[in-house]
């Protein structure tokens, strides 16, 4: 039996080849519908990665750390992982210094920050080292073992603290008084045990010129 020709399937126009002369409206739905789900897909992710991005900013917390400003409270991590508040530790004025064994400078102005902590240590000041290496614990030991440091030492678990103080270099030292107000702060290393020096402290401390020991004068 010949089949006429005129009746013979063109390849062309088979029913399983989609036949995209029709125009758009013609097209199966599916695709407009998948489309739609893809855009709303990535419009999502764009709001929360904004959404995300302003809630680190306006959280940060970052001290402005103007002398004569006031900081909020703010949570140190002791080497053991404790927290605390600084508010909750003995009301005193405070040198918080951020340093690391690898850092040259940090070591270098280490033995002045241990004599200026044991001359002021029973007048009412402290310093809290606040240690950036990746084993404190370690680092601890060998402050202690080679400087005889007997101040408080902590950690910076996710540089929340380096962050709330907006260091950008180590040492970084800041002082604070027992309600958080900023008297001095420094990038840097320094002479801890240069008159100069003595003599900030003792008048954040109260103590009478008469009451100072010798060499404690400003030098010119």
């Amino acid at each position: 039996m010949t089949i006429p020709e005129d009746e013979i399937p063109n390849p062309e126009h088979s029913a399983l080849t989609p036949d995209f002369s029709d125009p758009p409206s013609k097209r199966p739905k599916i695709f407009i519908w998948l489309g739609t789900i893809v855009f709303l897909a990535l419009a999502l992710l764009l709001l929360k990665s904004t959404l995300k991005s302003n809630s680190g900013a306006s959280h940060s917390n970052a001290a402005p750390l103007i002398e004569g400003s006031s900081v909020e409270d703010f949570t140190m991590t002791d080497l053991d992982g404790k927290k605390m508040q600084f508010s909750s530790l003995a009301p005193k004025l405070v040198l918080i210094n951020f340093w690391a064994t690898w850092c040259e400078a940090c070591m270098t102005e280490m033995p002045s920050l241990v004599k200026l902590r044991d001359r002021y240590a029973d007048k009412g000041f402290e310093i809290y080292g606040v240690n950036v290496d990746q084993n404190p614990k370690r680092a601890a030991e060998e402050l202690r073992s080679k400087f005889g440091a007997k101040f408080p030492l902590f950690t910076d678990p996710g540089n929340a603290l380096s962050e709330f103080f907006s260091v950008q270099a180590i040492p970084f030292s800041v002082i604070l008084t027992k309600d958080r107000t900023v008297q001095f702060t420094l990038a840097g290393d320094q002479d801890w045990d240069d008159p100069s020096i003595h003599v900030m402290i003792e008048d954040w401390l109260g103590i009478l010129p008469s009451a100072r020991g010798e060499g404690t004068a400003i030098e010119e």
